[in-house]
């Protein structure tokens, strides 16, 4: 029951020296986030600007204790975050989490970087009705948004996440970026509609996935525009395992998505791999 929350007219600034993190006088670390919402239940974080931190701008996870408890009912809306070290938001373990009306600009310092990180920590930290909405990642040096299932099982919650109307603009890496577990996979949903992709170098799609993946991944009314043009990129990326040879694409659905290229060039790369690992 705790709102931060800046004045409507300009957002309140907070900020931290992330110069400082990265020289040798400070033990080397990722995790000095600026706001860190462990176990937490109904938050909201308003009209703030997070700057420079020597971790993310805002983590969301689960309590340190034994219970490893999520957090539940986070709500950020109306926040710029800033030059940040690791990511801009993780999500780690959380379920009704809103993020809406954010700008995440020049994520910069240790992988992964990206704008928005959804990643849990093990099989019980749940990733139930995430929703980000009417936010902008811009020049960010990971992806504008990171999905990694890696941890979880086939006995975890149900994944539901849904990512709308999210404009991603000169990412350096993928601007969507996903990961599926090689062989024990959730269940589940990730559904993306109205999000847009503009002048990435790297793909506007990477996804390293589990072929018979349960989860059921849907892009409505998607666009990606001048993606993948570096000389060795594909506009989208599969990387399938899970089965060899694969007999299925793993539940992904594209319904009246749009892609401007630029090359005479195949549009999707799809190759297979065994024990294939990315981050």
């Amino acid at each position: 029951n705790v709102v931060i929350r800046g004045p409507q007219s300009q957002r309140a600034y907070l900020y931290m020296r992330k110069s400082d993190y990265q020289s040798p006088s400070y033990t080397k670390s990722e995790y000095r986030h600026i706001i860190n919402l462990m176990g937490c239940e109904n938050v909201q974080i308003k009209g703030l600007r997070l700057d420079s931190s020597g971790g993310d701008a805002i983590y969301i996870g689960a309590s340190p204790d034994a219970e490893r408890l999520p957090c539940k009912n986070v709500r950020i809306t109306n926040c710029l975050l800033n030059n940040n070290y690791r990511q801009g938001i993780s999500i780690t373990a959380g379920e009704l989490i809103r993020v809406k009306y954010c700008t995440i600009i020049g994520t910069y310092g240790t992988a992964p970087q990206a704008a928005i990180c959804i990643e849990p920590s093990g099989r019980n930290d749940p990733l139930v009705d995430i929703a980000i909405q009417d936010s902008v990642a811009d020049r960010n040096a990971g992806s504008g948004i990171f999905i990694v299932l890696n941890k979880l099982t086939k006995d975890s919650k149900p994944v539901s996440i849904e990512v709308r109307s999210y404009k991603i603009i000169k990412s350096r890496q993928a601007a969507i970026r996903m990961v599926s577990s090689d062989d024990d996979t959730p269940t589940g949903s990730i559904n993306f509609r109205g999000v847009t992709a503009d002048i990435i170098a790297y793909p506007g799609l990477r996804c390293v996935w589990n072929t018979v993946s349960p989860v059921k991944v849907q892009f409505v009314n998607c666009q990606w525009n001048n993606v993948g043009w570096l000389p060795d990129q594909f506009p989208m990326e599969f990387i399938l395992n899970g089965q060899s040879p694969p007999n299925s694409p793993g539940g992904f659905t594209f319904k009246n998505c749009w892609l401007y290229d630029f090359r005479d060039r195949m549009p999707i790369s799809a190759t297979t791999t065994e024990n294939s690992h990315e981050r």
